[in-house]
């Protein structure tokens, strides 16, 4: 399984987050995606849904 994990330096609310998913999908229909500043992106490949939670859970803790 291959996950996009988006980071972003502020903490979002729940309809933020869904116009989010919404840019990333038109993103990958049209092959282009622009991140404002304070954003990245990520992929992991893994097939355990374990890996994906610790490795979001340590992106939360390097927030500055």
């Amino acid at each position: 399984m291959e996950m996009l994990i988006v980071k972003s330096d502020v903490t979002l609310d729940e309809e933020a987050r869904d116009k989010l998913r919404e840019e990333v999908a038109k993103g990958f229909e049209t092959g282009v995606m622009i991140l404002d500043r304070g954003m990245d992106l990520l992929t992991i490949n893994t097939e355990d849904p374990r890996r994906v939670k610790a490795i979001v859970h340590n992106l939360d803790t390097m927030k500055g």
